[in-house]
């Protein structure tokens, strides 16, 4: 390669062309980086494209600095280059190389006047052609291809007459002219693979100036002299005309290193990148291919990236693009900016990543924000199961320049499965009995624990604070007939159903929970209130409130009878208030269920001794939600929910001790068996910044049944003794017909002092 030259002419001071070709291998080099989801195609609904690895032909492994600086990734999403311009300022073009076809602006020109013959497009050099063929070399399986190999390219020929005989050399008053030419036939970016030492005339620096002031990305190479410093025109990127829309671009070598001649950063460094620049394979003038080594070649390669990134994002400013192609450069040498490889290597992964505060949009454009994605997710109660899994639904984020990048909703829904209440199960506390007598009217229970209040964030599933040590407390008693429970930390479900049957078999089950009012247990257990009143005749009428530390409310009224048989039925119904989740799913961010959800509920207990100490013992409830009020953010309009749960068991006491009870029991958690509800998405943006959205019906029943299959073995050794073994299988957990089924069991020993 030649050293960079200095030519003085009738017309001003000139700059010479770097670099050269011929001979060599194409080289290789590392990838910086795997390649990541970039900005998906700007107009339009987001489309998954074709896989990086598609992209990776041999034509694409030609061309190595390619893979260095991440194209492939960039390409799966089309980021190519497609309707944007790079104005190559240089030599001229091959105009009848293969890789050129379709490819030349028809603003293209030569600048010069005095050139035999004249004008002439024509590359006699060289120099333009190795340039434009990293730029925008077509992908057509022939030799290699650019970076941006969908762009035009407005090939605008400098070189002064005869001067590329040696090495071509360029005047400042015809690089100014082209400079203009490029601004005015709308070239978004400009490169300029020229330099030499002095300083910048007037009249090039009122056209960069110009060109800087209508939007437009200059792009230099920084200089093949080896100096600290970069050459000239360079050096513009540190004036303040650049408004930080210059790049220098030095070279580095397929192992990363700095190029033995290429120009360093210097006070430069915040607008410096470097780029693969030795032995690059790119197009030459005799209609083949070549290697060329030069910060000529290096240039183009960043020039190619601020097209692709246009191409991708055609909304954002020139401003932008030149601050994305700098912050996402890969670090090189020295931690952080510094004065030999600046600000790192050009990095288009990178690039065409999310970058700054990432939000999912709420309104109809851009302008109108959203939610922070990191705080927008959507928790599904235990009931709606996988009802959302099986859905390849996409939405959109926006990046900090307001980029659309695609993510899949069902990667946004936390699911909770039904939970085995082992807690209760170990304290014995799932049924209601009083611990400390009050006389023959009334009793006592307290409890003191530090145990976790519920989820406190509700997309972050387990996550949970720290209660108060006091935590359980419950009063129960009578006044004119009438009988009374109040409690903390109990809820309703202790004062209603097989509980207030006294200490009956289902209390010492591991599947409790689902022998009584699932809706209850949605309230959470927090002050319930309950009277009851004997009607005569076996009949007895019980009513109950309840309120929850998430705010939710419950009440239930229940009629039972029991009959001289010892068979007890009990009827219920009730209602189940929530403020911001429906039936225990909550979103927050773009996914907020703000409103009501209330759930109208009805069931059925009963307990039926059929002789020898054995019985029969069940219950089925169903409820019917209306959350027509609920729901404002992406997931919206829920429509006919309706949900049940069941549970029947067989015991017999006295099998090998008077004082043994052994039980099977089958049953199953409440489960959304209907209801729909819209997922209105936002899918993509166009250019104006309008937000596209899809509306997708989206089921609320999932695809398998959560059955449970128990048995209990429940032996009281004494007035305060008691020992309990269980096993349990649970048939497609979590309402998941794929899921493999789990085995739980508990072995409990309990003496009370």
């Amino acid at each position: 390669m030649s050293r960079w030259g200095l030519l003085l002419a009738l017309g001003g001071v000139g700059l010479a062309g770097c670099g050269g070709g011929g001979g060599g291998g194409s080289g290789g080099g590392p990838v910086v980086s795997n390649p990541t989801p970039p900005s998906p195609p700007a107009q339009g609904q987001v489309k998954a494209g074709a896989p990086p690895s598609s992209f990776e032909t041999a034509e694409y492994r030609r061309n190595w600095g390619l893979a260095t600086v991440g194209a492939s990734g960039a390409y799966s999403y089309g980021a190519t280059g497609a309707d944007t311009t790079v104005a190559v300022i240089d030599s001229g073009i091959a105009t009848g190389h293969v890789d050129f076809a379709g490819a030349i602006h028809a603003a293209s020109r030569d600048m010069r006047n005095d050139r035999t013959p004249s004008p002439a497009l024509d590359d006699a050099g060289g120099h333009g052609t190795m340039v434009a063929g990293i730029v925008g070399a077509r992908k057509n399986s022939e030799g290699m291809h650019g970076l941006a190999f969908e762009s035009q390219i407005m090939a605008l020929r400098v070189d002064a007459p005869g001067s590329c005989d040696t090495r071509c050399s360029f005047l400042h008053s015809d690089v100014a002219r082209a400079t203009s030419h490029a601004v005015a036939n709308g070239a978004q970016v400009l490169n300029y693979s020229m330099g030499g030492s002095g300083n910048i005339s007037t009249n090039l620096k009122t056209a960069l100036s110009q060109a800087a002031a209508a939007d437009r990305i200059l792009v230099f190479a920084a200089g093949n002299s080896a100096n600290s410093e970069i050459d000239t025109p360079a050096s513009f990127v540190t004036d303040p005309a650049a408004r930080g829309l210059g790049i220098a671009v030095g070279a580095v070598d397929s192992n990363l290193n700095m190029a033995s001649f290429s120009n360093h950063a210097g006070e430069a460094m915040e607008y410096y990148l470097v780029a693969p620049g030795v032995s690059v394979r790119t197009t030459n003038k005799d209609g083949g291919w070549s290697n060329g080594s030069g910060t000529s070649f290096a240039a183009p390669y960043v020039a190619g990236a601020a097209a692709a990134l246009h191409s991708a994002s055609p909304w954002l400013s020139s401003r932008q693009v030149v601050d994305l192609l700098l912050t996402t450069a890969a670090d090189l040498g020295t931690p952080g900016i510094d004065p030999v490889y600046g600000r790192g290597l050009l990095d288009l992964n990178a690039a065409l990543s999310p970058q700054g505060t990432l939000s999912v949009p709420t309104g109809d454009n851009v302008a109108d924000g959203g939610e922070l994605l990191e705080r927008s997710g959507i928790r599904l109660g235990a009931a709606f199961g996988d009802a959302m899994a099986g859905r390849q639904l996409q939405a959109v984020f926006l990046d900090g320049y307001d980029r659309p990048f695609a993510f899949a909703l069902n990667r946004a829904t936390a699911r909770r499965a039904p939970q085995t209440d082992l807690s209760g199960w170990l304290s014995g506390e799932t049924v209601m009995h009083p611990g400390m007598s009050l006389g023959s009217s009334g009793g006592m229970r307290l409890s003191f624990r530090d145990d976790p209040l519920p989820d406190a964030a509700l997309t972050e599933p387990g996550k949970r604070t720290q209660g108060p040590a006091f935590e359980r407390a419950m009063v129960a008693g009578e006044a004119g007939g009438m009988g009374f429970t109040a409690s903390h930390g109990y809820g309703l479900n202790a004062h209603m159903g097989l509980a207030a049957m006294g200490q009956h078999q289902a209390g010492v089950l591991l599947s409790h929970d689902s022998f009584a009012s699932p809706y209850l247990s949605l309230s959470s257990d927090g002050q319930a209130l309950s009277m009851e009143r004997a009607a005569g005749n076996g009949v007895a009428l019980r009513y109950g409130l309840s309120s929850g530390e998430l705010g939710r409310m419950a009440h239930m009224g229940e009629i039972s009878k029991r009959f001289d048989s010892g068979t007890t039925i009990s009827v219920q119904m009730g209602g189940l208030v929530e403020h911001g989740s429906i039936l225990d799913s909550a979103g927050d961010g773009a996914f907020s269920m703000g409103g009501r959800a209330d759930t109208q509920f009805a069931g059925v207990t009963a307990s039926v001794p059929l002789g020898d100490d054995v019985e029969v013992f069940g219950n089925w409830t169903t409820g019917w939600t209306d959350a027509s009020q609920a729901g404002n953010g992406l997931l919206r309009n829920f429509s006919g929910i309706r949900s049940q749960a069941m549970g029947i068991g067989l015991a017999k006491s006295g099998l090998i001790d008077a004082r043994d009870r052994l039980a099977f029991a089958l049953s199953q958690p409440l489960k959304v068996v209907s209801g729909s509800a819209v997922a209105h998405l936002p899918v993509g943006r166009d250019i104006e910044g309008n937000i596209l959205r899809e509306s997708h019906v989206v089921g609320l029943r999932p695809s398998g049944t959560q059955t449970d299959a128990e048995i209990s073995w429940h032996l009281r050794a004494g007035p305060k003794e008691e020992l309990t073994l269980n096993l349990m299988t649970q048939f497609q957990p979590g309402h998941d017909e794929d899921a493999a089924p789990e085995f739980l069991g508990g072995i409990k020993y309990q003496l009370q002092f």
